[in-house]
């Protein structure tokens, strides 16, 4: 398909949003002077491509840089917020899968 944002790193940040506004994704997810936990996403042609952003990264980033995302503490009731998951859902299927199937059909 065609990207509706003019590039790959706000088209990334549009898909993560529950919907199709990118005013209101860049606003939710992008980066501000208070954010202090950051998952960053790396895209590249080539492993040599892709080593060399990440050593760019590295010297740019005056934080403690990990390979895993998976220790990441996040609030679950923002979750729920920003995309319409009810308490009745989660009965039935996991936070990350509601969160994933609303990625995935957002239309």
């Amino acid at each position: 398909g065609t990207m509706r944002t003019k590039n790959i790193n706000t088209e990334i940040i549009l898909c993560l949003s529950p919907n199709n506004n990118i005013s209101q994704s860049l606003t939710r997810f992008g980066l501000s002077a208070n954010t202090y936990n950051v998952i960053s996403l790396t895209v590249a042609d080539t492993s040599e491509s892709l080593a060399g952003k990440i050593r760019d990264l590295k010297t740019k980033v005056k934080a403690d840089l990990v390979n895993d995302c998976r220790g990441f503490q996040y609030d679950d009731y923002e979750v729920y917020d920003v995309y319409g998951i009810s308490k009745e859902e989660l009965s039935v299927d996991s936070l990350e899968n509601s969160v994933i199937t609303r990625i995935a059909t957002k239309v």
